[in-house]
Order: structure tokens, then C-alpha cells, then sequence
């Protein structure tokens, strides 16, 4: 079972999250969740991670040693997909997916050992370029049918939107042509694909790891 430091003020969940009712009550009730999943996956979970913003991520490790990570993120449209992409991917390209639970957005995966992010890579920018762009490819794979995914244009239209009223409202010291172009080409080119695939909605350099099965 974690100890109650793994609930404290100094785990970065809670220090990023609690602004709202909602975010409190998802904090207050985020221990026992996190021992519901422990005693139904039958892991122990040490100490979470530093770093994210809105998930409670800590190591783990399965009844024969396997280790693994245990992830609860707070329930928001950006995790929603997040173990149907890791159940598509299958381990390539991606952490294998031990099991999940939709409903409280939780997944159990692969633990990535070493763990060192791109972004900390002693390599050049041009080699990190390619390995990540590898990592990609690999995850450019064709979602399965009644998959329950966002499609990238119904949400670059959203973005849209956003900029355009942000535009006429804020009016910020933009060229106001060059925000029209990029406007358009937010809402033109996710709707010109020419075939459906699962992309990555957080490709930075924080998020690509290295791991022992996959440098």
C-alpha cells in the first residue's frame, strides 16, 4: 500500500490541481482509488514521479517482480483515449498496456528503464529529431473501427474557433494576416487526409523515454 506522503501536498497532482470543486473531491478520493487498482491488479506502487500536471503516476511492481508503472489521471477529454492508443500500439513504439480501467482513467504499463527523457539525452538535435520522428512512424498505425477516439480535425476546428475569437477580442500585437493563414491551415489540412491513423497528442521531447526493451 503507498504511505501517505504519496498523497501529500509535495506529490505534483496535488500541488497543480484543487483550484475547483471538482479537482478537491477527485484529490480527496484519489488514495483510495489508487488502493482499489493496487488490490485488483495485485501491484504495490512506490513513491509517484515528479513531474505531469494532472495525473498521480508512481512505480510498480507486479507478484513476480515484473516493474511497472500505475497511472490515474484526472478525468479530462486529453486522457480519455489514452489506453485505447496504448492497447492499438501494442507495445510498439509505446509502453505495453497490462490492464486499464476506463472508468476512473487509469492504466497499469510498462515500466520504461532506464526512463531518461529525450529532453535530457546527452545526443545531438538531429539525432534526437530522428529518434523521435522513429517513434512516430511506429505509432502511425490505423485506429479499429468503433475505436471512440477525438478526430484531429473536429478539434483543430475547435482550436479555430478559439483563435479567431481570441484574435477579435484580444486583438494582440499579431500580424493579423499571418494569424488568418494559420487559422486556415489548422481547419484545411487535418480535413484533406487522405487516411485515418492514431497520432501521438503530446509528441515533446519530455515524452519520449528510453527504455531497455526499446532505446
Amino acid at each position: 500500500m503507498p504511505t501517505a506522503d504519496a498523497f501529500g501536498p509535495d506529490v505534483t497532482v496535488f500541488r497543480r490541481l484543487g483550484a475547483t470543486a471538482e479537482e478537491r473531491s477527485w484529490l480527496r478520493g484519489l488514495p483510495d482509488c489508487v488502493r482499489s487498482l493496487e488490490t485488483r491488479w495485485a501491484v504495490t506502487t512506490g513513491r509517484p514521479y515528479e513531474g505531469g500536471t494532472s495525473s498521480w503516476v508512481a512505480p510498480a511492481a507486479m507478484i513476480d517482480g515484473t516493474p511497472v508503472v500505475l497511472k490515474v489521471a484526472w478525468p479530462h477529454r486529453e486522457a480519455r483515449g489514452e489506453s485505447i492508443g496504448l492497447q492499438v500500439w501494442g507495445g510498439r513504439g509505446a509502453p505495453i498496456l497490462y490492464a486499464a480501467e476506463p472508468g476512473v482513467y487509469a492504466v497499469l504499463m510498462e515500466r520504461c528503464v532506464p526512463g531518461l527523457p529525450l529532453s535530457e539525452a546527452v545526443i545531438s538535435p538531429e539525432d534526437g529529431l530522428m529518434a523521435a520522428a522513429g517513434v512516430l512512424r511506429e505509432l502511425w498505425v490505423a485506429p479499429p473501427e468503433d475505436h471512440g477516439l477525438e478526430c484531429l480535425a473536429d478539434v483543430c476546428a475547435e482550436w479555430v474557433l478559439t483563435v479567431r475569437e481570441r484574435q477579435a477580442v484580444l486583438r494582440p500585437p499579431f500580424d493579423p494576416a499571418l494569424v488568418s493563414l494559420g487559422a486556415h491551415l489548422l481547419e484545411s489540412l487535418p480535413a484533406s487526409a487522405s487516411e485515418r491513423v492514431i497520432v501521438h497528442g503530446d509528441a515533446n521531447p519530455t515524452n519520449f523515454l528510453a527504455a531497455t526493451r526499446r532505446p
